[in-house]
C-alpha cells in the first residue's frame, strides 16, 4: 500500500522511525492486534472552543479541540486528543480527530464554579485553558421580590422570588440560590432557578422580616416584608336608659399604631337591620346617633378598615326600653250625627318619635276597621248613642287609646212636589213629581191624593193624572198631596201643591 504523500518534517521522520522500531521489536502489532495511538506532532497547535460559555447546573456543552500540525494542515484522522477540566466531567475524556477536530461533551454536574478546559495530544497542548461558567459562577446580579410585600397584623404567607441574571442581563437557568430570613420561617432555604431564571420560596411570618437570596456565596439581593399593625377601635353607649323612639348616642374612638396604614373607613352597624352608618376616614373620637323603633337588646358593631384593607371590629350591647305610651285624642265631624250622614273621625297622636304603624277603629254599631292613616269616615244607619274607640299602635308595639260618645239622631228628610205642564188643561195628563231631600234618602213608597177623589200608592216618585169635571166651571183649583215613607225606619213626610186646571 502506498503511503500518503505528506511533507517530511523532522518530527514526522522521527515518528516514522519510532514506529518502525516498535514494529521491529514486536511492540507495534498490525491487523487484529492493538495499535499504538496516533499522537499529534510536537509543534502542532491545539485550540479548544465550547458550544456554550455558560451552563446551568447539570447542563451540557460540546467541547471541540482543533489540531493543526506545524505545516498548517489538520492532524491526521485518528489523532488521539485528551481533554481535562477543573469542574464537571468530560464524556469521554479522549477523542480522535476527524478532519483535524476532536469532540467531547462537558457535563456540568451539580456544583457551581468555573470549568477550565485543556486539551493535549503527545507533547502538543493548548496554550491556555478555555473557561465555562457553571451555575452561579455566571451570575452577576440577583433581584428579589415579595408577593405580597405587605401583610396584615395577623401575618401570613409571602412568595419570595429571586431572579438571577448574568452580566448582560440574561436570566440564568439552573442556578442554585440560598435563602435566609431575619424572622418567620422559609418553606425552603435552597432552590434552583427555572427556565425563566427565577428561584422561589415561601416566607411565613407574623412580624416584619428581611429575606436575603444568595448566589455563589457573594452575590446577594434582599427584599423587605412588612407586617402592618392593625388600627384600633372602640365603641361605647353614651345615652343612659335609651327608649324606643328616642335618640341613642354612641362614642367611637379609632387610632393608628406606629407604622400602621392610614384609616380608610369607619362604619357602625346598629344591630336592628337598619343601613350602616358611615363615619368616613375619621381618626380619633367621633359621635354617632340612632333611633331604635322597637324595644329590645341590640349588639352594635363598629368597624375600622385601613388603606391596606385590614379591618378591626369592636362591639357594644345596648338595651332599649319600650317607648312612652302614645297620647291619643279623638274628634268627630260633625260632632252630632244623623242617620245616613257620613261622620269623619280624626285621631291625633301629637308628637311621637316612633312612627305610628296603624289605627284600629270601632264605631259602636258592631263595625270596625284598621287604617294606616289617622282619619276615617263612617255612616250610621240607625239612631242612638254610639261609643267610638280608636287605638294607635307604633312600630315597637306601644299603643294609645282614645274614646268618645257620638249621638246619632234620626235623620230629617223632606219632600218637594212639582207638576208639568204649568198650565194644565182638563182632559190632559198632568205629571206630578216628588223629590226627597237629602237625595240619599231611600223611599219605600209614595201615597198620592189628587183632591178629586182619586188616590194611589206606589214606589214611583212621578205619577200622571188627568182632571175632568161636568159642571159649568171654566177652571178649577185642586190641592195635591204626596206622603213619602223612608225605607230605613218607616218615617214619613208630606207636602202639598195647588194646581189650577182650565177647561
Amino acid at each position: 500500500m502506498l503511503e500518503p504523500m505528506v511533507p517530511r518534517t523532522h518530527t514526522s521522520v522521527r515518528r516514522r522511525l519510532v514506529l518502525k522500531a516498535l514494529a521491529a521489536s514486536g511492540l507495534l502489532v498490525f491487523g487484529s492486534c492493538q495499535k499504538v495511538p496516533l499522537l499529534a506532532p510536537t509543534q502542532s497547535v491545539i485550540t479548544v472552543v465550547s458550544s456554550r460559555s455558560i451552563l446551568p447546573i447539570n447542563g451540557n456543552a460540546e467541547i471541540t479541540a482543533t489540531v493543526i500540525e506545524e505545516s498548517g494542515t489538520p492532524a491526521h484522522n485518528g489523532t488521539l486528543v485528551t481533554f481535562t477540566s477543573t469542574l464537571g466531567t468530560l464524556d469521554p475524556t479522549e477523542a480522535v480527530t476527524s478532519n483535524g477536530q476532536a469532540k467531547v461533551t462537558l457535563r456540568a454536574g451539580t456544583q457551581s464554579g468555573t470549568a477550565e478546559i485543556l486539551a493535549f495530544s503527545g507533547s502538543a497542548r493548548t496554550e491556555a485553558p478555555i473557561t465555562v461558567l457553571i451555575g452561579g459562577a455566571a451570575a452577576a446580579g440577583i433581584a428579589v421580590t415579595a408577593n405580597p410585600a405587605v401583610l396584615s397584623a395577623t401575618g401570613g404567607a409571602v412568595e419570595i422570588s429571586a431572579a438571577v441574571s448574568d452580566a448582560s442581563g440574561n436570566r440564568l437557568n439552573g442556578v442554585p440560590v440560598s435563602f435566609s430570613a431575619t424572622s418567620g420561617s422559609l418553606g425552603t432555604t435552597q432552590a434552583t432557578t427555572n427556565v425563566n431564571g427565577i428561584a422561589t420560596t415561601t416566607l411565613t411570618t407574623s412580624v416584619s422580616a428581611t429575606v436575603t437570596a444568595t448566589v455563589s456565596g457573594t452575590i446577594t439581593g434582599t427584599v423587605a416584608v412588612t407586617v402592618n399593625p392593625a388600627p384600633s377601635i372602640s365603641i361605647t353607649q353614651t345615652t343612659a336608659s335609651p327608649a324606643a323612639g328616642g335618640t341613642t348616642t354612641f362614642s367611637v374612638v379609632t387610632g393608628v399604631e406606629p407604622g400602621g396604614a392610614p384609616i380608610a373607613t369607619v362604619s357602625v352597624d346598629f344591630g336592628d337591620g337598619s343601613p350602616l352608618a358611615s363615619l368616613g376616614s375619621v381618626t380619633g373620637t367621633a359621635s354617632v346617633s340612632h333611633v331604635y323603633g322597637v324595644a329590645g337588646t341590640y349588639q352594635v358593631v363598629a368597624t375600622v378598615v385601613d388603606t391596606t384593607g385590614q379591618g378591626v371590629t369592636a362591639s357594644a350591647v345596648v338595651r332599649v326600653t319600650p317607648a312612652v305610651p302614645i297620647n291619643v285624642t279623638l274628634s268627630a265631624s260633625p260632632a252630632q250625627a244623623t242617620v245616613n250622614e257620613a261622620v269623619t273621625f280624626t285621631a291625633n297622636t301629637g308628637t311621637t318619635t316612633v312612627p305610628i304603624q296603624h289605627f284600629d277603629w270601632t264605631f259602636g254599631d258592631g263595625t270596625s276597621i284598621r287604617t294606616s292613616g289617622n282619619s276615617t269616615s263612617h255612616v250610621y244607619t240607625t239612631a242612638g248613642n254610639r261609643t267610638v274607640t280608636v287605638t294607635a299602635s307604633n312600630t315597637d308595639g306601644t299603643t294609645g287609646t282614645a274614646q268618645i260618645t257620638l249621638v246619632v239622631a234620626p235623620s230629617v228628610f223632606s219632600v218637594n212636589l212639582t207638576f208639568s205642564p204649568s198650565s194644565p188643561k182638563a182632559g190632559s195628563a198632568v205629571t206630578f213629581t216628588a223629590t226627597v231631600s237629602p237625595s240619599t234618602t231611600v223611599v219605600s213608597r209614595y201615597d198620592w191624593d189628587f183632591d178629586d177623589g182619586f188616590t194611589t200608592t206606589g214606589s214611583a216618585n212621578s205619577v200622571p193624572h188627568t182632571y175632568n169635571w161636568t159642571t159649568s166651571e171654566t177652571s178649577k183649583t185642586f190641592t195635591v198631596e204626596v206622603t213619602a215613607f223612608r225605607a230605613l225606619d218607616g218615617a214619613s213626610t208630606a207636602t202639598q201643591v195647588t194646581v189650577t186646571v182650565d177647561k
